[in-house]
Formats: structure tokens, sequence, C-alpha cells
């Protein structure tokens, strides 16, 4: 019996092991809408009772930066075009070497040509240091890395966007682009949306996808309900979580542009009768920083 407990506890301990040095292939948070649940919500009351009518022909998944196998497990699955939506919120590209984001050796983004954003938390640290050299990577070595466009362009099948508003929550124009990207998406295509951590700005991104395709038939509560049982963020909460990086006035932006893109959707002199720029001036709401100062607000990446 013994030896039977110190086998598994050892099978467990090399499990963990290997995926804190090198990273299972999936992405980070990553969900699908086929999953239909994300296994932390599954015994919600709230989860049980959601409507999924419709989610299935969305036939989109979102996650934190991307990872080369995990897009490639996705590739071999699908025989139609793959839409990959980047969904990039800064100001510089986002860079890979040897296959995985610049994220997963250290944990930071490059800004500037320079390496920044170090994590101070001491774990954290020592497993990036571990990927480091077995990887062989030098930090000076910037000459190896690779920009994540120019990473997917060797894919037949995948068309990549990238929508990169410096103020996403308070200034709207970009919101025209969004649209034009959702349009150009043929129904049952792959469509992966991604950001840094794969929780605010992708849950965001993806609840709209699945208000463009379902607005007709699903209410907009529906529709926010079913992203959050799916393991995303709750759009519908604007309370601030305990050490969460978002502040009340951007909780609340972020759920005024998903109600006003439902709204737009279902308005008669909305959506496709007016563009979306057009149909906000009708509604006399600006488009420049109306909701908010978005700097002094905060965002969780």
């Amino acid at each position: 019996m013994k030896k039977s407990l110190l086998f598994i506890c050892c099978i467990i301990t090399s499990i963990t092991i290997y995926t804190f040095i090198s990273g299972m292939p999936t992405a980070e948070n990553y969900r699908h809408t086929d999953e239909k649940r994300a296994l932390k919500y599954l015994f919600s009351d709230r989860c049980k009772y959601v409507d999924w009518s419709g989610i299935e022909n969305l036939n989109s998944s979102g996650s934190g930066y991307l990872k080369k196998k995990h897009l490639d497990k996705i590739l071999a699955q699908k025989k139609e075009p793959t839409f990959i939506f980047n969904i990039s919120f800064y100001d510089n590209d986002t860079y890979y070497l040897n296959d995985k984001n610049l994220k997963w050796y250290y944990g930071i983004v490059l800004e500037n040509n320079q390496i920044t954003g170090l994590n101070k938390n001491i774990i954290k640290r020592a497993k990036y240091k571990i990927r480091q050299k077995i990887s062989n990577f030098d930090i000076t070595d910037l000459d190896r890395l690779i920009d994540e466009k120019i990473m997917l362009s060797e894919y037949e099948h995948v068309t990549y966007f990238q929508i990169n508003p410096p103020a996403w929550l308070s200034e709207f124009e970009y919101m025209n682009d969004v649209i034009q990207a959702f349009e150009s998406i043929p129904v049952g295509s792959h469509v992966y949306f991604h950001c840094n951590r794969g929780r605010g700005r992708t849950t965001t991104f993806m609840t709209l996808y699945d208000i463009f395709r379902n607005y007709k038939t699903q209410p907009l509560q529906d529709i926010i309900d079913r992203h959050y049982c799916l393991g995303g963020e709750d759009i519908g909460n604007t309370e601030p979580k305990k050490n969460g990086t978002w502040k009340p006035t951007a909780l609340t932006a972020r759920y005024d542009l998903v109600a006003r893109f439902y709204k737009y959707m279902n308005d008669p002199i909305g959506y496709p009768n007016h563009s979306w720029i057009e149909w906000l001036s009708h509604q006399n709401i600006k488009t420049d920083a109306t909701l908010l100062d978005y700097k002094k607000a905060g965002t969780e990446r």
C-alpha cells in the first residue's frame, strides 16, 4: 500500500515538475465554446441554467498569449480556414523565441527593444530561470526573437487580425475595425481570441463576437453568463476583485461597451444600416474618452 502511494506521489510530482518547467501545449486560461462549461464553474447554480443556444455555431476559443504547439493542435483538428483574431493592447508587437512567447521565458514584455517587467514572485522567477537555462536563452540575444504576425504568416489557413486601440474603454473608433473583422469571418471558421492573460479583454471580445452572431435570439445577460461559465470574466459584475487591477470605472466602462454593442446590433437604426460611430453620434455618445481616463482607471491584462 505504501509503495503504491509512493509511486502515485512520484508520478504526480514528475508531472508537476514537467508542467512547471516546460509548460503544456494548452495556452493560459484557454477555453473553447464547444466545452460548454469550465470545471471550476461546473457546480455553480448560475451555470446550471445557462442557455447555450447558438454558441455551438461560434466555433471560437480564447486564451492568454499564443503557444505554437497549441495552435498546431487546433489546426490539426480543423479543415476550415482558421482566423486568429489577435487582440493586442501593447504599443510594441508580441515576440516569440523557439515557438514560445517571450513571456514564457521571463514573464515579461519587450518595450522599446528592452526586456522589462521582471516578475517579483520568487517561485515564478525560479521557474523562468530554469526555462531560460534549458532553452539556452540569453536575455541580451534579441536578434533571435520573432514577431507574432511573422510567426503566424507561415500558416496557410490563418488570417491574422490585430486590434490595438490605446484606450479601448473610452475611444470607440476601433470598433468599426472589429465589426469589419467579424463580418469577414465565414460562418464555421475557427476564431481564436487572445490578449496577454486571456481574461479581461479576451472575454470581452469573445462576448462581442457571440453578440454579433446571436443578437437576434439571445438576451444579453444569457450571453454574458455563458462566457463566465466557460471560464472567462463576469462582464456584468462591476465590483472590483480583491487585489484585482480593474477599478470600478473600468469595469463599468467594459460593461457599457458590451451593452451598447448589443443595443447597436438590435437597434433598427444600428447595424447594418449605420456604422458604429454613426450610431453612437445618434445616441449622443462621444467617442473620445467620455467614460473614463483610461490610464488612471486601470485594467487587468
